[in-house]
């Protein structure tokens, strides 16, 4: 289920939108997953009907907005939330999940002439280092390799620090 809502009035917009999904395995079996911690000995996992397929939030949301506070010069912002979600390789929905997190982005714009435009970007404003994805990897695969080695299965690829963007923009 997507919805979204958007709204342009006289010198500002905003907008939202939400997304439900409910991904889900229709079959009930083995599928190979020799990283996942919850494996068998021969590195399958066991599916059953409605386990979630890994990776697909549940819940989405998006809402931000623009304003115009001076002729030419615009400001808005954007938070974006992710539910949680299964590492990759878990299709036995076993092991936890990957947390929920929020974005928190920032813009701002002014028009030099109406064809040139600068612009400044702030993109995680918070700082957040949640992670965005998250997978198994074999542990003892780095014995000898790290000291100490590493013990912990899951490898987790985490969001972009805040970021500062300062451009110009030619509208031919």
């Amino acid at each position: 289920m997507d919805l979204a809502l958007d709204y342009r009035g006289d010198g500002w917009s905003a907008y939202t939108s939400y997304s439900h999904l409910d991904a889900t395995y229709q079959f009930i079996g083995t599928l190979a997953s020799k990283n996942n911690p919850s494996a068998n000995a021969d590195g399958n996992v066991l599916v059953t009907l409605g386990n979630h397929i890994p990776l697909n939030p549940a819940n989405t949301l998006k809402a931000g907005g623009d304003v115009t506070v001076m002729e030419g010069l615009s400001l808005g912002g954007e938070l974006a939330y992710t539910g949680s979600r299964y590492f990759q390789g878990d299709p036995s929905n076993l092991n936890s999940k990957l947390s929920s997190y929020v974005v928190v982005n920032l813009r701002a714009a002014y028009d030099i002439t109406p064809k040139w435009q600068v612009f400044g970007l702030v993109d995680n404003i918070l700082n957040s280092h949640s992670a965005t994805y998250g997978t198994y990897f074999q542990p003892d695969d780095t014995a000898g390799l790290l000291n100490p080695a590493l013990t912990d299965p899951r490898t987790l690829t985490l969001q972009q620090p805040i970021t500062f963007q300062l451009g110009l923009k030619l509208t031919l």
